[in-house]
């Protein structure tokens, strides 16, 4: 059954591809640079950090940055304003998880979720005055024409996954991520399999740059870094993102051992039957130390996190010079 679903898959994903190709369905231009930065996987290959990137790479170059996106998993329906650049008007579980933390790092830049994503670049541009719209996930949204193209490439999926969903985690054919003007191998790290990376290394592109990670724990109620020669004990560590693994190794990384792990679906809305399971682990277990991801730290109550003094992995990327470079060439 997987194996002809995934012929289906292809199938549907090969013509869709083919209809743009060859302008059978067109996509639309808009007034101002857009930029794309997407995948052809199904998740977990860091597009918001890259994205949060780019917004900042733009404002400290005197550009005025708009983002859109879709807003999964979100209560509300059709266009909503996440930030309009100042201040934050909804919260991540109306608009969605990944806007909103955007939103939360990146207040002076206006975030709008909508799934029709030209109209909403119209009405940023009439709206918010920006001058560059960056696309958060947009690598298949092709109804709308962009100037730069990027997509990501996890280097710590499985090559064996490397096809089409349901067989593997593939939206669409491999082939196609030479439709990109850019390639970022995301999430290199010391556990990163040999075969892996040399897979990446072997990969021909003309624009592919390798990103690397720094990570450090802190806590966002006091706003203090631990430092990494603290000892933590009893740790339980969580997340609900699209790379679990990732967050484990990057623990891993920090010489952080966690006595529980638990993984959640990406995109995972913490209910109070989770919060109270949570707290019946906690107790039974005498947990000292609880550590999250700033996805999933977002989503959590706050006198929860205040009570059990929750603390955040946070990820920031590493980008090659000549990456920032290219992008302002580019525009």
């Amino acid at each position: 059954m997987k194996l002809f679903l995934s012929i289906l898959f292809h199938l549907i994903t090969s013509i869709r591809n083919f209809f743009y190709d060859h302008k059978i369905l067109s996509s639309t231009s808009i007034k101002v640079p857009v930029i794309s930065v997407g995948n052809i996987e199904m998740g977990g290959t860091g597009k918001t950090p890259v994205v949060l990137y780019l917004s900042k790479l733009l404002l400290n170059s005197n550009f005025k940055p708009g983002i859109i996106s879709r807003g999964y998993k979100r209560s509300s329906s059709g266009q909503q304003i996440v930030c309009d650049g100042e201040k934050i008007f909804f919260d991540a579980s109306f608009v969605g998880d990944e806007p909103f933390l955007l939103a939360k790092l990146s207040k002076k830049t206006p975030i709008i979720v909508n799934k029709n994503r030209v109209s909403a670049a119209k009405f940023m541009i009439k709206n918010f005055d920006v001058n560059v719209i960056i696309l958060d996930d947009g690598f298949q949204h092709r109804k709308i024409n962009r100037s730069i193209d990027i997509a990501l490439l996890n280097i710590n999926t499985p090559i064996k996954s490397l096809n089409l969903f349901p067989l593997g985690r593939l939206r669409e054919h491999f082939k196609n991520i030479y439709r990109a003007d850019i390639l970022l191998i995301t999430k290199q790290n010391p556990l990163s399999k040999t075969e892996n990376i040399q897979f990446a290394n072997n990969l021909y592109f003309h624009n592919k740059f390798f990103v690397s990670n720094s990570f450090r724990l802190f806590n966002p109620l006091s706003n203090i870094e631990i430092e990494k020669n603290v000892l933590l004990k009893n740790i339980f560590a969580f997340c609900g993102i699209g790379d679990p693994e990732n967050f484990k190794h990057s623990l891993l990384s920090l010489k952080i051992n966690p006595s529980f792990f638990k993984a959640f679906n990406d995109h995972q809305n913490y209910n109070l039957k989770i919060i109270s399971d949570f707290e019946n682990l906690i107790f039974k277990k005498n947990i000292k130390t609880i550590i999250t991801t700033e996805k999933d730290y977002i989503k959590l109550p706050i006198n929860f996190c205040k009570t059990y003094s929750v603390l955040v992995l946070k990820m920031n990327y590493i980008f090659d010079k000549n990456f920032d470079s290219l992008i302002l060439t580019l525009l």
